[in-house]
């Protein structure tokens, strides 16, 4: 039996970049799809290339930290 795989993304880092990649795809109402479609594609991909993880873990940054880094 393989060992477990984790497959760790950088959730919003793959959203930035399928908005630009597929920025212009849109919905019968209108609606922009094009980076979750992007980040669903790329996400695919990536677990076939590395033969399916066992675990999937998406991490997204949280809010700005501008106070504590104000003086840099």
């Amino acid at each position: 039996m393989p060992p477990p795989t984790i497959l760790l993304i950088d959730g919003y880092n793959l959203l930035y970049q399928s908005h630009f990649a597929y920025g212009d795809l849109s919905a019968p109402s209108g609606f922009p799809t094009g980076a979750m479609h992007g980040f669903f594609m790329k996400m695919g991909r990536i677990k076939k290339s590395i033969g399916g993880p066992t675990k999937v873990l998406v991490t997204l940054d949280g809010l700005p930290l501008y106070d504590e880094f104000s003086s840099y």
